[in-house]
């Protein structure tokens, strides 16, 4: 058996862009890489369709414009999914296909509540899939799509005084705590004041189900403690691990 990556069969091809490869190797599991003057061009890469009638040994590379260059063919652990019965009209799709990703970031600071939990807005977009729906600074996000997710979020909190105080992150899901996703951090003194919360969990989501970061502050009787999140240092990831 090939080895992952291992390169199979190269093709060139002139002027063109749509390329039919007839590779006869009989499998579904592959990989291929477009080359224009030898660097990779992924995204060159409009649409990849397997031959009806003849998915294990051909397929079509549709480029967004015309191209003079290679592709390779290569092994591969990648999978197809939702394989039809007969096999036909099969598309080899990445796992982590972008429109399953979002990763926003927080650029400026909030300053923590104490009695209530506060939310925490987003106001810098990494990746947007279209799987979600989040507008710019807010603090909803809003799945498009039901499936299985790994949620993951880091919030980096700091103090301004000496009292010493522990904060208290959590997500919450339509408006309630999600189970699993809360912890502490420990804010000993304005030197030593800083402390991270960060929770990776797996849950179902349905369309239209908002995911919010909150974090809460406690602090000794009396205390006139501040706490806030640092410049840049939270986060919250979220990644569709099916294509439900």
């Amino acid at each position: 058996m090939a080895t992952k990556n291992q390169l199979l069969l190269t093709s060139g091809f002139t002027s063109v862009d749509t390329i039919t490869i007839t590779h006869n190797l009989n499998r579904l599991n592959l990989d291929y890489k477009v080359l224009i003057d030898n660097i990779s061009r992924p995204d060159l890469v409009d649409d990849v369709v397997f031959t009806n009638g003849n998915e294990r040994n051909e397929f079509t590379v549709k480029l967004t414009s015309s191209n003079t260059g290679v592709i390779q063919i290569l092994d591969t652990d990648r999978y197809p999914i939702n394989l039809p019965n007969p096999e036909n009209n099969l598309k080899l799709q990445n796992l982590l296909e972008s429109n399953f990703l979002l990763d926003v970031y927080q650029s400026g600071s909030t300053v923590l509540n104490e009695i209530t939990y506060t939310s925490i807005s987003w106001d810098n977009q990494v990746i947007l899939g279209s799987n979600y729906t989040h507008v710019l600074g807010g603090s909803n996000i809003r799945v498009d799509s039901n499936g299985i997710y790994r949620v993951t979020y880091s919030i980096s909190i700091d103090i301004s005084t000496n009292n010493r105080s522990i904060s208290r992150a959590r997500l919450t899901l339509n408006g309630v705590e999600v189970p699993r996703s809360g912890g502490y951090a420990y804010h000993r003194t304005l030197a030593q004041g800083k402390g991270t919360i960060s929770k990776t969990i797996i849950i179902p989501l349905s369309v239209s189900d908002i995911i919010e970061l909150e974090a809460i502050k406690f602090t000794t009787n009396g205390g006139s403690n501040i706490l806030s999140t640092i410049n840049n240092d939270s986060n919250i990831t979220i990644t569709k691990l099916n294509n439900g």
